[in-house]
C-alpha cells in the first residue's frame, strides 16, 4: 500500500495567504494544451497534445482518475488518443496507475499536490511515496497575476530513489479555485513506457477553459 507523508511549514510573516485545496470533484474533466521538447543521446523531438484529466468517484483507495491525451503529434506524426487509469489521494498525489509504477512515475510530475490549507509566500510542503521513494517538495512564491488572473505561484522539485531515478523541477500557477492555469516542468532521466526510452525534457501546459 502506498504511504504518503504530507507536511506543511508556514512562515510567520503576515503576508497574503491563500487556501490551496484540490478542485477535484466527481465527473470533472480538465484540459491543458501541452507543448514538450524531449531529447536523448540520439534524437530530439517536439511533442504537442491536449492533456485530459478526468476525475472519477472517490473510494477507499482515493480518487479515481483517468489521464491521457488527445491530438498528440510527436515528431510530425499523429498518435492515437489514449487514456490511462489511476488513483489520487485527497491532496492530488498520484498514488498508483493501473499500468504500473513506470507509468505512474511518468505521469506523476503533472499532478500538483495541494496542501489542503492556507499558504503564503515562503510556505513549504512535501509529499512522498515511502515504498517507491518518489518525493515532491513545493514552495509558494507568492501571488502573481497571469493574464489578469491572480494565481499562487508555486515551485516544485521531485526525485525518485527507485531504479527509475527520474528527477526534475517545475512551476505551477494555481487559481484561487485550485485549478492549475499553467505549469512548466523540466525532467531528467524520464522514462516514457510507450517509447521504451529515457528522455530529458521540458513541458509547458496551459489550461484550456
Amino acid at each position: 500500500m502506498v504511504a504518503v507523508a504530507l507536511g506543511l511549514t508556514m512562515m510567520t510573516a503576515p503576508v497574503q495567504a491563500w487556501e490551496l485545496n484540490s478542485p477535484y470533484k466527481d465527473d470533472l474533466t480538465i484540459r491543458h494544451n501541452v507543448e514538450m521538447f524531449i531529447s536523448d543521446a540520439s534524437e530530439e523531438m517536439d511533442v504537442a497534445f491536449t492533456a485530459i484529466t478526468k476525475i472519477g468517484k472517490k473510494s477507499d483507495d482515493g480518487i479515481k482518475v483517468s489521464f491521457g491525451w488527445e491530438g498528440l503529434e510527436a515528431g510530425g506524426q499523429v498518435m492515437e488518443d489514449m487514456m490511462f487509469d489511476g488513483n489520487l489521494d485527497g491532496h492530488g498525489f498520484l498514488k498508483s496507475m493501473d499500468d504500473g509504477d513506470d507509468m505512474r512515475n511518468m505521469w506523476a510530475p503533472f499532478f500538483f499536490v495541494y496542501p489542503g490549507q492556507a499558504v503564503e509566500k515562503g510556505s513549504e510542503w512535501s509529499a512522498k511515496d515511502k515504498e517507491e521513494g518518489l518525493s515532491f517538495t513545493f514552495e509558494a512564491m507568492g501571488v502573481k497575476k497571469l493574464k489578469e488572473t491572480e494565481t499562487m505561484h508555486v515551485k516544485m522539485k521531485f526525485k525518485s530513489a527507485s531504479s527509475s531515478s527520474v528527477s526534475g523541477d517545475g512551476e505551477f500557477w494555481v487559481r484561487k479555485d485550485g485549478m492549475i492555469m499553467k505549469y512548466e516542468i523540466d525532467v531528467s532521466n524520464w522514462f516514457i513506457p510507450m517509447a521504451g526510452q529515457v528522455f530529458d525534457g521540458s513541458i509547458e501546459g496551459v489550461l484550456d477553459d
